[in-house]
């Protein structure tokens, strides 16, 4: 079977396309609610707190394990990477 260079043109312009929608994909953030853990080396769970506060959504939850010094956050996964970042 013969392939044109036309077809192969199409399909490569297809192929590429169709990664590139992949790569959008993955960039948006989830609409979901995420778990992340961050260790707080030097703060306590209330200055924490108070930091991390003004990043939640009205839904969003913080929590502390004590037994290790995490402070555990609930939220949309932007959230959670927003305080993650500080």
């Amino acid at each position: 079977m013969k392939t044109s260079l036309a077809c192969v043109l199409v399909w490569a312009l297809c192929a590429q396309c169709f990664a590139q929608e992949g790569k959008e994909a993955a960039k948006k953030p989830s609409p979901f609610p995420t778990t992340g853990f961050v260790n707080l080396k030097s703060l306590t769970y209330e200055e924490a707190k108070l930091v991390a506060d003004p990043y939640l959504s009205k839904t969003g939850k913080l929590g502390f394990l004590a037994s290790r010094n995490m402070l555990v956050i609930h939220d949309l996964a932007r959230n959670v990477d927003a305080i993650k970042a500080i």
